[in-house]
């Protein structure tokens, strides 16, 4: 992911913070009501954030090492910024039905049936973005754990990372 601005945590767009949640978000079989993002890491991150539009708004971003002296710290890659591509790499196709993102061929997110206030994720893939997160219209797999039918409502997030 070459030609990219690294931030720190601290710096990352979350612009996405001011953003309308979506009445109901299905991830892979999973719904979210109320409920402010869907993966979480320990240090805050999000790497896919989703908030309600005409045409869903969507934010994506990875996390990577960089040499800084002599040490590695963790920096963040804004990939996608409210809809805007940010890596030549990437696509993205959106409209009133719902979007799909891609890396090359590989399809990282999928959705549609959006009804206003409601959108279903149905395909997710991060492994090509480097974490074992993948799933379908039945289930989502996080490393070794699957889950599916599962709901979150009024929480900060459904996934921790």
């Amino acid at each position: 992911m070459d030609g990219i601005d690294s931030r720190t945590i601290e710096i990352l767009d979350n612009n996405y913070e001011q953003g309308e949640l979506y009445n109901e978000l299905i991830i892979c079989s999973n719904a979210l009501i109320n409920t402010k993002h869907i993966f979480t890491s320990e240090d805050g991150w999000h790497p896919l954030v989703i908030r309600k539009g005409k045409i869903p708004r969507v934010w994506l971003s990875i996390k990577h090492l960089v040499s800084v002296g002599s040490k590695k710290e963790q920096h963040y890659l804004d990939l996608i910024v409210d809809s805007k591509l940010k890596h030549p790499d990437l696509s993205l196709i959106a409209s009133v039905h719902g979007f799909q993102i891609k890396l090359g061929e590989d399809i990282i997110v999928e959705s549609g049936n959006h009804k206003g206030n409601i959108l279903e994720v149905y395909k997710l893939d991060f492994r090509p973005l480097g974490l074992n997160i993948h799933g379908d219209h039945s289930h989502l797999s996080i490393g070794n754990n699957n889950m599916s039918n599962n709901t979150s409502k009024n929480s900060n997030s459904m996934f921790g990372i």
